[in-house]
């Protein structure tokens, strides 16, 4: 069942993208920017304190529908930020990309040590309470960096 929550992340937000691709115009980048990190930090926040609840099936469906959320909001964010990129950028796009995605697989490569680290310092929820304040600190950081619409 594990498998199934981690993976559903990855699902939703396979099949959200495009969607949110199709509206990003409409919603506007920026919004959508604020809408989507914010709802992505809270849930990882959420997801944090779900140990505390009740185990079972109810814990199993609190933790799908906690990781759902998290990745249509991580969703909503990604596809706006690609769209911010190409307006901001428009001359160094494929630079700008390069970096990005150097950044991502850094992340990869150094967040399951930072995570266990922080599983191992505080419990269960440490990880995801500092992943959540980070995303939502870094994310109201660069909305107020974004020019206005």
């Amino acid at each position: 069942m594990v498998g199934i929550v981690f993976s559903s992340y990855e699902f939703v937000n396979f099949m959200m993208t495009p969607v949110f691709g199709n509206f990003v115009s409409e919603i506007g980048p920026k919004f959508m920017y604020a809408a989507g990190i914010s709802v992505a930090g809270s849930c990882s926040v959420l997801f944090g304190f779900l140990d505390q609840g009740p185990g079972g099936l109810t814990f199993i469906a609190m933790s799908l529908l906690v990781r759902i959320v998290e990745a249509l909001g991580m969703s909503a964010f990604s596809t706006s930020s690609f769209a911010i990129i190409s307006a901001e950028f428009p001359n160094h796009i494929s630079s700008v990309f390069s970096l990005l995605e150097t950044f991502i697989g850094m992340g990869l490569l150094v967040g399951p040590t930072i995570g266990g680290s922080l599983y191992e310092l505080g419990g269960f929820g440490l990880p995801f309470w500092v992943t959540g304040v980070l995303i939502m600190s870094t994310g109201i950081l660069f909305f107020g960096c974004l020019p206005p619409p």
